[in-house]
């Protein structure tokens, strides 16, 4: 008998219409693809279409939780059967099934769990994964999944994977022999209607309501998409009293969410006596039918997947929903008959968001993905099928990450204990650190703390944290613990969802009650030890150091972090970090700010023998400016205790790659100017056929240099660096100085003898030559210090005139020229009228070439 004529009881739906298709490529392949408009039937026709075409198992794979319950409870009904007999449920911490069940609805993150059970799937003839175009994280895996069973140890596994747009691309180039069957829907026209507005969120809902009800489509009920259970429960709280809605008619103003009573689902998807108007979370998107909706009110916006790096946990954002699904939802107007949809946001808006999500697997964290698929397939799940491959870098965090808690072997198989994390349905680091506080006898306080990361805040300090200078998050849970005090600090919304929570963390582990606050002890030194030792094993890779007063630097990552002033850990020494984010400092410089801590001993720390890492290093220590050799032990990238050591040659060799790293350092401007001299000063000597060779320095290291003159500088390195570990111990020379030595002995002779560093003037004083690219040669010293030289210094054995520049008593030029004895006879007379009259306490005589220069000034001493 066929599907057709064992069931013409029930409702005609578009899928019907190709379920021939769809049989017949299931005779011929071992992967479908069906595609078919919200509103075809293609959730519950489907898989009690396959009940006919096999005899094992059907597992169908829901991205939401009140998806599965009531599609299950759907298909059971039109097979009039009670829930749980060949139709049931399981999501988490909760199902109905029976051993007659073949047919069985399950959230996606469920599918993996019993792959872990049984890595072949026994009994299993076919997996659905519907909505695929959602891109969870966990319908990737499913697909992953069954491509690796059905290509090795399952070849008569059937899967179907369903959409209502299927990006094929990605699933062909997995399944190049899967057929794909389209079912065309049915919808009507839907008119679209743009209502931006600044008005609070409740306000604003009313009135895309309102303008939704003044439009002849909308002859039923209204859907609206709201982001999240608080949102909902404002907007519920208004439109109830809302006087101008009272004006349109009666309604039943109804919340749809995956947490919603059993009874107030009941009455959103059964018939009233009244329109209703139902305020939704995105899971009214897709799979479930909701009758007679005509219009839809959109917020656009939705809780999002997502990953805080500075926490380590994925995160649920509120954030604008994309194109698709902003299509999606307005198209739920228009499933029996034209419709209205209202966004409350502008059209400009709409055409600027994404056309689609970013798939999961690019934005959450995957390491509980790891951690499970490496207890399932050993060292294969390195190796397995990805729709779309995920970021290398993920990859490595999530990689790293598993290692450090112990389940990934450094070959990135799965150790043990990864197994046994594995088979927590946690992520890592709670399944690490509740396995952890399982041994240490504290798993309740442990399960409220983690409870608290997972869907708390950092809440509020107040006096009372003084009795918890060790943690924040310890005195957080006491608090949340007491319910008079908790209404002070927390809303009662946010305390039922943590101790919720809380409690399905121990019934993991069987020891979920009613009353388990009462058992809570967050006051004694033991517990408190202990659960030290369960958060550390969890968060070694957040320990932080004091650096400065509050400034800490993190084990791992690196890089500055700041204190909360709220934290009641001021003053430790060592802490974990376990909530963080990046805020931007006066400055406008990112730096991480950790609002949660915990306190660590370093005794704690040393107790971890198998963390602990011994090693001699040699650093370069930067307030010193010396390289220093130490004896460490680290927890980390944190050290814990150091012992200074001699290692010279070590010292000598990391002080050689620190000049490398900051040359022309530790030489300052002006003694780089003085090799630049010496440079121009063996130029000059090419004039007169006298070349010298000077070792090869370059004043900024580039990537343009000769090899010969990397090996020079090489040469010249060790010889400035031999023996030494500090830049003091360098600058005990000049930069010409060390040069000097390098260079022979008629070298230096040359050079002083026709391109001297000084010249004698005057009486015998000396004088500096200023050398300079491009320009001659110049002195410059007062007048009268040139008082009885008759003629121009020279250079290069007469040949080469300098520049000389007189200056007054003040420093300033009374002549520059290249003809001293032209500016005796015919300059000075004029300049010694002035001089004169500007400085009558000096000397200045009428025959300056044969008179005396003053002598030197003493040298002042200082007062005392």
């Amino acid at each position: 008998m066929t599907f057709s004529e064992s069931h013409s009881n029930l409702m005609h739906l578009p899928i019907n219409d190709c379920l021939a298709d769809f049989s017949k490529a299931w005779s011929e392949t071992s992967v479908v693809l069906l595609e078919a408009p919200p509103g075809a039937g293609k959730t519950t026709r489907i898989p009690r279409h396959i009940l006919e075409l096999c005899s094992g198992k059907i597992l169908v794979l829901e991205p939401r939780r009140l998806a599965a319950k009531r599609s299950a409870q759907r298909v059971s009904e039109e097979l009039q059967e009670q829930l749980g007999q060949t139709c049931g449920y399981r999501i988490r911490l909760e199902g109905k099934e029976s051993g007659k069940t073949r047919l069985l609805f399950l959230t996606e993150g469920l599918f993996l769990r019993l792959f872990l059970e049984d890595a072949n799937l026994a009994g299993v003839s076919c997996v659905v994964i519907d909505e695929f175009h959602e891109r969870n994280i966990h319908t990737d895996v499913a697909v992953g999944i069954c491509k690796k069973l059905i290509e090795g140890a399952r070849p008569d596994l059937k899967l179907i994977v369903m959409s209502a747009t299927l990006n094929t691309q990605g699933l062909s180039d997995l399944f190049p022999l899967a057929q794909l069957v389209q079912s065309e829907g049915r919808a009507f026209p839907v008119d679209l209607a743009y209502l931006p507005s600044e008005k609070a969120l409740e306000l604003k809902v009313e009135d895309g309501i309102l303008k939704a009800l003044d439009h002849l489509n909308c002859t039923g009920n209204i859907l609206v998409f709201l982001a999240g259970a608080q949102e909902i429960s404002r907007c519920q709280a208004h439109l109830k009293s809302s006087t101008y809605l009272q004006k349109k008619g009666r309604f039943d103003v109804l919340e749809l969410r995956s947490e919603t009573p059993k009874d107030e689902q009941d009455r959103v998807f059964q018939k009233g006596n009244h329109r209703k108007i139902i305020l939704s979370t995105n899971v009214a998107e897709t799979s479930l039918t909701i009758e007679n909706v005509t219009a839809v009110v959109d917020v656009g916006e939705a809780k999002i997947s997502g990953h805080n790096p500075w926490t380590g946990f994925d995160t649920l954002e509120q954030k604008k929903i994309s194109q698709a699904s902003a299509i999606q939802r307005a198209g739920r107007a228009g499933r029996v008959a034209p419709g209205v949809a209202v966004r409350l946001y502008s059209k400009h808006d709409f055409a600027a968001r994404p056309a689609y999500e970013l798939p999961e697997v690019h934005r959450i964290d995957l390491s509980q993905i790891f951690l499970e698929l490496a207890a399932s397939m050993g060292h294969d799940w390195k190796a397995f099928s990805w729709v779309t491959a995920p970021q290398p870098a993920s990859v490595l965090k999530s990689v790293t990450l598993l290692q450090s808690l112990g389940a990934l072997t450094s070959d990135e198989g799965s150790t043990a204990l990864g197994r046994q994390m594995a088979r927590l349905p946690l992520h890592p680091r709670f399944s690490r650190i509740l396995l952890e506080a399982e041994l240490q006898k504290c798993l309740p306080e442990a399960a409220l703390c983690m409870a608290f990361l997972s869907e708390g805040g950092a809440g509020k300090r107040n006096s009372e944290a003084a009795d918890f200078g060790h943690s924040d998050l310890y005195h957080l849970c006491e608090i949340i613990s007491q319910p008079s005090k908790s209404e002070r600090v927390f809303g009662s919304f946010q305390i039922s969802k943590i101790r919720s929570s809380a409690d399905q963390y121990l019934r993991i582990f069987s020891q979920g009650s009613a009353n388990f606050l009462q058992k809570l002890d967050f006051q004694s030194l033991s517990k408190i030890n202990a659960l030290d030792k369960c958060l550390l094993s969890g968060f070694a890779d957040r320990l932080a150091k004091v650096k400065q007063q509050k400034d800490y630097v993190f084990a791992v990552g690196g890089g500055p972090a700041t204190l909360s002033q709220g934290s009641v850990t001021q003053g430790a020494a060592f802490v974990l970090a376990l909530q963080s984010q990046e805020v931007r400092s006066s400055s406008g410089q990112s730096i991480v700010k950790i609002d949660l801590a915990s306190e660590i001993s370093a005794e704690l720390l040393l107790q971890n023998q198998d963390a602990l890492i011994q090693k001699e290093v040699t650093v370069w220590d930067i307030q010193t400016q010396r390289a220093r050799s130490y004896s460490r032990k680290l927890f980390g990238n944190i050290v814990l205790l150091e012992r200074q050591l001699s290692n010279p040659k070590e010292e000598e060799r990391i002080l050689d790659l620190q000049v490398q790293a900051e040359w022309p350092m530790p030489f300052g401007q002006e003694q780089i100017s003085e090799y630049e001299s010496l440079l121009i000063r063996a130029e000059l000597l090419k004039q007169i056929n006298r070349p010298i060779s000077i070792p090869f320095v370059p004043i900024h290291l580039s990537d343009t240099s000769t090899d010969q003159q990397k090996e020079d500088f090489a040469f010249f390195l060790a010889h400035l660096t031999e023996g030494k570990r500090s830049y003091e111990e360098i600058l005990k020379k000049s930069l010409v100085q060390w040069i000097s030595e390098l260079m022979s002995d008629q070298d230096l002779s040359l050079l002083q003898q026709f391109c001297p560093d000084k010249v004698t003037i005057g009486a015998g004083r000396k004088v500096k030559v200023l050398y300079s690219f491009g320009t001659t040669p110049k002195v410059s010293s007062r007048i009268q210090d040139f008082f009885g030289t008759l003629k121009t210094p020279t250079l290069l054995a007469g040949s080469l005139p300098m520049v000389v520049e007189l200056l007054s008593p003040k420093g300033q030029a009374v002549q520059v020229t290249q003809d001293l004895a032209g500016f005796w006879k015919n300059g000075y007379p004029q300049a010694r009228k002035e001089l004169m009259r500007k400085y009558p306490k000096h000397f200045w005589p009428e025959n300056p070439e044969e008179a005396e220069p003053p002598p030197p000034k003493p040298p002042r001493i200082p007062r005392k």
